[in-house]
């Protein structure tokens, strides 16, 4: 397992150059060989940018991606890395919302809304009990949703969270915390007091 990981940034456009799919196989499987080692080199990095681009209607996200190829079979004669081995742990500090999206079952959307309302709680119970400088984001509940004759997806606002506290969406309140969220402003907690700021 690499210690280190090289994070990429997503380019986003409605236009991909495609590939033999078949290419993204192993080569023991396809038996395709690469006669020179440019053609091999320009091979992965055409893999590489159709891993990394995405329809431009996401560049709001700025996002990026963690590319895990899979190892070699080694002597066990394994070849992909098991479930456990492909968890990475973050911060849920960081995370301000989550989108939905437009074929989730309700099961599973109550199922990950139970497991972030968890999170928010534990997160918003251990605030008063830090004594250096804290940060609290709201929390944005969205759903895509797919026009069945454009295929044009659009983004619907559920819920926005706000220390435990569900805000109506259209009102005035909602309206001016939303949009502290789209400015990246948060609750910064220090000595007890609160302030809203950008939060890096």
């Amino acid at each position: 397992m690499p210690r280190r990981f090289e994070v990429e940034s997503v380019d986003y456009n409605n236009q991909i150059k495609e590939i033999d799919a078949f290419r993204l196989f192993p080569s023991i499987y396809t038996d395709y060989s690469f006669d020179k080692e440019e053609d091999r080199l320009k091979h992965y990095a055409d893999v590489s940018t159709q891993l990394l681009t995405k329809n431009e209607y996401w560049d709001y996200e700025c996002e990026s991606r963690l590319i895990f190829p899979q190892p070699s079979k080694g002597t066990s004669g394994e070849s992909f890395f098991t479930p456990y081995q492909r968890l990475f742990y973050y911060d849920f500090r960081q995370v301000v919302g989550i989108i939905f999206g437009a074929r989730i079952s309700r099961q599973e959307r109550n199922n990950i809304k139970n497991i972030i309302e968890s999170k928010l709680s534990s997160r918003y119970s251990n605030i008063s009990v830090k004594p250096d400088k804290d940060y609290i984001f709201y929390f944005l509940y969205q759903e895509a949703e797919i026009c069945s004759s454009s295929r044009q997806v659009n983004i619907i606002d559920l819920e926005l969270v706000s220390m435990g506290s569900t805000l109506d969406v259209g009102s005035d309140y909602y309206r001016r915390q939303l949009e502290k969220w789209k400015k990246y402003q948060g609750i910064v907690m220090e000595s007890r007091k609160y302030s809203y700021e950008k939060i890096p």
